[in-house]
């Protein structure tokens, strides 16, 4: 099913990837339960073609989901754990820049580039999807950090 969900994204069938993932979401629970490495992946593919979809609400709380997951995985991530976080947080940071909110987002990146640090990668790795400087039109607050 994951598989399949996989497929389904990359070919832009959305509503049935969403459904695929669904599915192996509530599989992956009964068999291993609320906390385990496949939730937590399932939870991010979940984010990423509801991203896709244009659902960003429900792309957002399938990337927290992950993330709280990953939280409950590991006391002391490992470097793979800190770079996968980071990925998660960097997600999160655009969509937050996507609806505009700033104080979050801004969070959210500035995690994502110490766990990305923290993992012995370039902080550089953080990747902004759209273009920060169009925050100074409807954000002033966030023009300085732009």
């Amino acid at each position: 099913m994951y598989n399949i969900g996989n497929i389904q994204h990359h070919t832009g069938c959305y509503e049935e990837a969403i459904e695929s993932y669904t599915e192996t979401l509530r599989i992956e629970k009964l068999v291993h339960g609320e906390v385990h490495k496949d939730v937590a992946m399932t939870l991010f593919k979940l984010g990423e073609v509801n991203k896709s979809a244009g659902y960003i609400e429900d792309s957002l709380r399938y990337f927290e989901q992950s993330l709280s997951v990953e939280r409950r995985l590991s006391s002391s991530p490992s470097t793979d754990d800190c770079a996968y976080m980071a990925r998660i947080f960097n997600e999160i940071g655009n969509l937050h820049l996507s609806r505009g909110d700033v104080m979050p987002m801004m969070e959210a990146f500035n995690e994502s580039s110490r766990l990305y640090r923290e993992a012995g990668l370039d902080p550089n790795n953080v990747v902004v999807s759209e273009h920060l400087y169009a925050l100074d039109i409807s954000c002033l607050e966030a023009a300085a950090a732009a």
